[in-house]
């Protein structure tokens, strides 16, 4: 990917995303939000502080038995609402199938089909067309421009070092400033092997400079390998730019599109109700439908044609990040040499293939199948609109309605899979866990072969890098290991709260035996996956109904088959409760030897479902009616976590409906934390490897 040109550049390396990284998409849609009963009033969607305390209100009608049952109810459908928000965002493809099915129909049956398909559909497509218009903000007020600053604060990172390492003489500090910063890109783009011809009038005056920092960097160790590092993970970052920029240009388009598209089925269902009542021979219904028909049209036309527009964009800007992830796959094939690379090449080539399976879905194909409905759809609108007849457009809405319902169906199903694969970043010690070449590096052995002191310099640098993949590496496996017990973990939380429900008395053989079915269940699921894949490896056959890798599991079959939750241990992690298990003093060892602790929205989430559940027993259970009413009995209340921990120390029942929310939130937060470290430290073994490849590609090389 990168070609460097210059024994100066011995020790030059290549950036991918080490030291921190990229900003994700702020994404708060996926919060429930409390009913009327309960509002929030800590705020989770800023930094987490852990001195925060969550609290909700409980309102004095909330313990009338009546006034509760309404309150959850309506908790039910703000929920329902919420996921087709979250699941449904860029659904599309209803009304070209109305259209399409209808044009083969008799009149009076294609306009009960119609309402029958658009009635119930016109609130999901408008959740879809809220769902496009918040994604489009989002890309210009926050994805975007937070990209963009990355990348500005790593430039200044970069620039920072090369002056420490410069501060000691003016003069060259001051060439520094003349020489580099003004020519920081260009600089940058040579190290990596980029075309110099164009800049010729300052290459020498960046390779003196250049030449200078490696020498004056000799006897700080790791100075070089850190700038050259830095230097890659800024150019592989400037790489994403010109996809990132299509999205966020590209995302009015779908907004716009999506929203005339729910103008279009409101006017086709108002044709639909003219062509009944024009059935039943009612005079004016006729000319209604004409009307409502041609504005349905009106409307539908611009918003295809938009739509075959953002899926010519998503189809480029697939095809860009395509590019990429094939490059940093190239990069482990291309290492075997490195102990570590090889004893966990099949788990690294899975992670590699799952990220360019999810791009290839969500944006390549999604983007080609959707150009192509729409572009088909336009061409039936613009028929029926110039009166060419329903025989000639229906044979494009023959082909265009069924890729665009393919399209949104595909895209929607994979960004459900690659969110549940990445984790989510709700823990504040996350940042803090993350890797940095600073702590990657920190056991690099210096090793010198020869007199020759590019050639030692060169070597020291490769062991750098190799240190660094090692350790990123090591990170990873750790990572995996803390995955899958929090998966082992939420396997027998089920099993338990199953056999609570049921009133089922669990032995520990039977828990044992149960958890022990569901693993395998998992494991065959993945190793049917893998022989599709085996069989057509170019369509990304990764479709198994799990998150894990093959990896994982295989740590969890340990875990239960002579490691920490083998049969003769497994009754030493659990708690014997009132006849029942629970995991509560097991989690607690968990939190500490994994230095988790319970992030601020992980407590909200467990507050408001243990709120919502003393609720209900609050009228036969005095303790709890008391923790929750006001003194006066007539104000609502404030009730916040450490309320929650007073109740439970009070309250039997009380403590076992917060053990189990408490066990289900914290278990997920967990696999949330591995899946989102395990990604990190993928991330900085791609960086170590793309910075040793270079060096090594480069090394005899001369300008």
């Amino acid at each position: 990917m990168l070609s460097i040109s210059s024994t100066l550049f011995s020790n030059s390396i290549n950036p991918t995303n080490c030291l921190e990284k990229i900003s994700e998409p702020k994404n708060d849609i996926s919060q429930s939000p409390f009913s009327s009963m309960i509002s929030n009033v800590s705020n989770s969607n800023q930094n987490i502080n852990n001195d925060s305390i969550p609290s909700i209100l409980v309102q004095s009608g909330d313990l009338d038995k009546q006034k509760n049952i309404l309150s959850n109810t309506k908790t039910f459908c703000n929920k329902i609402t919420m996921s087709a928000y979250n699941y449904l965002r860029s659904i599309d493809g209803i009304d070209e199938f109305t259209g399409a099915t209808g044009q083969i129909l008799p009149q009076f049956h294609q306009s009960l089909l119609s309402l029958s398909i658009l009635l119930p559909a016109i609130p999901l497509v408008g959740i879809g067309a809220k769902g496009a218009f918040d994604e489009s903000v989002e890309s210009f007020k926050d994805i975007y421009p937070t990209f963009m600053n990355d990348i500005k604060e790593k430039k200044q990172e970069i620039l920072k070092i090369l002056q420490q390492n410069f501060a000691e003489d003016d003069v060259n500090k001051k060439l520094f400033e003349e020489k580099i910063e003004p020519f920081f890109d260009v600089w940058i783009n040579w190290l990596q092997g980029g075309s110099e011809k164009e800049n010729i009038e300052n290459l020498q005056q960046l390779c003196t400079t250049w030449k200078y920092l490696q020498e004056q960097s000799q006897e700080q160790g790791n100075s070089t390998a850190k700038t050259l590092y830095m230097a890659t993970e800024y150019q592989r970052m400037q790489q994403e730019v010109p996809a990132v920029k299509i999205d966020r240009n590209s995302s009015p388009l779908q907004a716009a599109a999506m929203s005339l598209m729910t103008g279009g089925m409101v006017g086709l269902s108002a044709k639909s109700i003219a062509d009944l009542v024009m059935s039943q021979g009612i005079s004016g219904a006729e000319a209604v439908s004409d009307l409502a028909g041609m504005v349905s049209n009106t409307l539908l036309l611009p918003a295809q044609i938009m739509m075959t527009g953002y899926g010519i964009s998503q189809t480029i800007s697939g095809h860009q990040r395509d590019t990429l992830l094939r490059e940093d796959r190239s990069l482990l094939v291309k290492n075997p040499q490195l102990d570590i690379i090889k004893e966990n090449i099949a788990q690294l080539k899975e992670i590699a293939d799952r990220k360019i399976h999810y791009n290839y879905k969500q944006r390549i194909e999604y983007g080609t199948v959707t150009a192509v409905g729409q572009a088909g759809m336009a061409l039936s609108s613009l028929s029926a609109i110039t009166g060419i007849g329903s025989a000639v457009g229906f044979v494009p809405a023959l082909v265009g309605a069924p890729a665009t319902i393919y399209g949104s169906y595909i895209r929607t199903r994979t960004r459900v899979q690659e969110g549940k694969y990445l984790g989510a970043r709700d823990a504040q010690n996350i940042a803090d866990k993350r890797l940095n070449f600073d702590e990657l590096a920190k056991h690099t052995t210096e090793k010198s072969t020869g007199t020759n002191q590019a050639t030692q310099s060169t070597v020291t640098t490769i062991d750098t890098f190799n240190t660094v993949v090692k350790a990123a590496t090591n990170t990873m496996v750790q990572q995996q290991k803390v995955l899958a017990e929090a998966k082992l973990l939420s396997l027998i939380q089920q099993t338990i709260d199953k056999a609570n429900k049921s009133n089922i008395q669990l032995t520990v053989e039977k828990l044992h035996q149960q958890v022990d079915s569901k693993v395998k269940k998992l494991f065959d699921r993945i190793i049917d996956s893998q022989k599709q894949f085996i069989k057509q490896p170019g369509k990304y056959f990764i479709r198994q109904r799990t998150s894990l890798l093959s990896d994982d599991l295989n740590i969890i079959k340990g875990m239960l088959d002579n490691g920490e939750y083998s049969i003769d241990r497994l009754g030493n992690k659990l708690d014997k409760q009132q006849g029942s298990y629970s995991l509560i003093s097991r989690l607690e060892y968990v939190k500490e030897s994994y230095n988790i602790s319970l992030s601020t929205k992980t407590k909200e989430k467990v507050l408001e479902s243990s709120v919502q559940d003393l609720l209900k027993l609050a009228n036969e259970n005095k303790t709890i009616k008391q923790a929750l009413k006001h003194q006066d009995s007539i104000s609502d209340k404030t009730f916040n976590w450490n309320d929650l921990q007073k109740l439970i120390l009070h309250d039997e029942q009380a403590k076992a409906i917060y053990t189990q929310h408490h066990n289900h939130y914290f278990i997920k937060q967990m696999k949330n934390e591995g899946k989102s470290l395990r990604d990190d430290a993928y991330n900085n073994i791609i960086n170590g490897l793309a910075a040793k490849s270079a060096i090594e590609r480069n090394i005899n090389k001369v300008i």
